[in-house]
């Protein structure tokens, strides 16, 4: 069923409109009422409806401005207006603003009820379309990552925006500074329109064989500096590989999102293809990533800061070196921060900090996450001077050399010829956590670092820090990573 709100300072009105309309045979039902724009304001933050009927003439805020201020919040709400015959000019000034109809009081039932039909059959055919572009782009975004097909696009019988035959495709990725409310692309051919995992826009086009690079590129410069006039936005779009049959857009997914890193030098408001990428050199940052964890050591916050500062303002550095020197920085920061025995952060924090530096288009802003980053963590590390009684010393350090082992506590306790509630009681009391949670945490560090630093199998991974079951180790590894290994690999070539 559909939510409505009515929104009268009468309560006599508000009574009346419940009575006199039928509205389950409307298939809606009266989810909220208000007595002024305000709290019919406050109420559709708490519980969004998909119709207002709103008087204009209220305290507070009235029905016109009520109308503009819901309408920034979801342009799809459906409004009707009542107003009194010398309210008339307020109601065509509602019109101009986007109300479905506006009734005069008193109210006519037979045209409130008509009214009523004509919205619920447009929210009827929006969700039918809803539902139709949901399944296509569902499809089109698992032709971008190799999951999907141009036939699941024919088998679809869903009509197309683009030429799926004798065709140029390209995928571009429209950046948006401080995000966007929308962007109205109807007026442009031949354009599949999808949004990324992290809210950013895709385009998906198709052109005439024959059309050059350069005549692209400027079908998406009148597209950014339409927006740019239009709405005002500052924008960067990355025009992904020219590819000759739909079934190789994710070649062409791959090299926009490849070109998007550009933004941290290009900045917005331009159109960049491949040619506009900076000539990438082999660069490994071991060296600055052993001082970085010496500094860490010495809890030198001024020093880190400073030191930061002066790798990332490197002239030589390419947008995708500075990505993966931040992603590397994150990946010690994990370590250092097992190691050290933190575990007052969420769980999965090392996907959610991977995503967050990856969209990023700063350096600046770069380089202030990880400056929070290693300050939190110098502030967190244990005194160096707080020391593990020797049995938990002897375990740790078992754990740490033969966690790909099948390793128990009861096993431990054995070889020490210690009791095991007892070895289990002061493990947890001097670690902070349980010794099968250490041993897991353990075994996904390493797992971790494997995935980074290597191209082996997953499943291969999984048994070489001790995992017998993939699945498991899916499960565990998400657990502490919010990820899972194949997206935690993904992210690194993000």
């Amino acid at each position: 069923m559909y939510k409505a709100m009515l929104v009268d300072d009468e309560s006599l009105i508000i009574e009346g409109l419940r009575n006199i309309i039928d509205w389950e045979r409307l298939n809606i039902t009266v989810l909220e009422t208000a007595e002024n724009g305000k709290e019919a304001l406050k109420k559709f933050r708490q519980n969004p409806v998909d119709i207002i009927i709103t008087d204009i003439n209220m305290p507070l805020i009235n029905g016109i401005d009520l109308l503009t201020q819901i309408k920034e919040i979801d342009d799809n709400v459906k409004f009707i207006i009542l107003s009194g015959y010398e309210e008339f000019k307020f109601a065509k000034a509602a019109i101009s603003i986007g109300v479905e109809a506006y009734i005069l009081k008193p109210i006519d039932e037979e045209e409130l009820t008509k009214s009523l039909i004509e919205i619920v059959n447009k929210l009827d055919e929006a969700k039918s379309s809803k539902k139709i572009n949901l399944k296509k782009d569902t499809i089109f975004k698992g032709i971008l990552n190799n999951t999907a097909t141009k036939q699941d696009l024919i088998d679809s019988k869903e009509k197309m925006k683009i030429k799926l035959e004798d065709s140029l495709f390209v995928t571009s990725i429209l950046l948006i500074k401080d995000g966007f409310n929308t962007i109205d692309f109807k007026h442009i051919e031949k354009t599949e329109v999808l949004y990324d995992d992290y809210g950013n826009l895709i385009l998906v086009n198709s052109f005439e064989k024959g059309t050059t690079l350069s005549q692209i590129k400027n079908f998406y410069t009148e597209i950014l500096e339409d927006i740019i006039n239009k709405y005002g936005y500052d924008v960067l779009i990355s025009i992904g590989k020219v590819v000759d049959d739909i079934n190789l857009l994710s070649k062409s997914f791959k090299v926009s999102n490849l070109v998007k890193k550009n933004i941290l030098i290009s900045g917005f408001n331009k159109c960049l293809t491949e040619e506009d990428l900076v000539n990438d050199l082999d660069i490994y940052f071991e060296n600055e990533l052993n001082e970085i964890n010496r500094l860490i050591i010495d809890g030198n916050k001024e020093e880190i800061d400073s030191y930061l500062d002066e790798i990332l303002q490197n002239n030589i550095l390419t947008p995708q070196h500075i990505y993966e020197f931040a992603v590397k920085v994150l990946i010690l920061y994990d370590n250092l921060k097992i190691k050290a025995k933190i575990d007052n952060e969420d769980a999965g924090v090392l996907g959610s900090s991977i995503i967050k530096v990856l969209n990023f288009t700063t350096i600046e802003d770069i380089k202030k996450y990880l400056k929070f980053k290693l300050n939190y963590l110098i502030d967190h590390i244990l005194d160096e001077n707080i020391k593990l009684s020797p049995i938990v010393r002897r375990i740790v350090k078992c754990v740490n050399e033969n966690y790909n082992k099948d390793l128990s506590l009861k096993g431990l306790a054995l070889e020490y010829n210690v009791n095991t509630s007892y070895l289990g009681q002061i493990f947890t009391k001097e670690i902070g956590i349980q010794f099968s949670d250490y041993l897991n945490k353990i075994r996904n560090q390493v797992a971790k670092d494997l995935i980074l630093n290597t191209n082996k199998k997953i499943s291969d991974i999984s048994k070489e820090v001790g995992y017998l079951d993939t699945s498991y180790f899916y499960r565990k590894f998400k657990k502490y990573y919010g990820v899972t290994p194949a997206t935690l690999r993904e992210l690194k070539n993000y």
